[in-house]
């Protein structure tokens, strides 16, 4: 919401109006950060993977509360570094290299 905020600000708008934008856009459903989190972030490890603390600070400076974001990065990084993990072993695997990522380090408690 904050971009929005400061998008609406650097149109010309007064306070009062944007207030009146967000809080109208936010009762029809428009405006949830939390929702934009989820998708940035997996748009982010889809086509612009890049290291989970990495990830944090662009939604810091997108105006995203530390909260929302540690969430949605606790939930989609774990996921997607042990599918990365299992990718590479199949691609090394496939190749005939030997394997230089175990399997087994595809656990829920793989970590960034």
């Amino acid at each position: 919401m904050a971009q929005v905020r400061g998008r609406l600000l650097s149109l010309g708008f007064t306070d009062q109006e944007i207030e009146k934008a967000v809080a109208t856009a936010e009762a029809a459903g428009l405006l949830d950060d939390e929702i934009f989190t989820k998708i940035w972030v997996e748009d982010q490890l889809l086509h612009h993977p890049l290291s989970r603390r990495a990830i944090g600070q662009e939604l810091a400076d997108k105006g995203i509360d530390k909260g929302t974001a540690d969430a949605a990065l606790e939930k989609l990084y774990p996921a997607e570094k042990r599918r990365n993990l299992r990718w590479a072993w199949r691609k090394h695997d496939l190749q005939g290299m030997n394997r230089s990522i175990d399997p087994s380090e595809c656990n829920e408690q793989s970590r960034f």
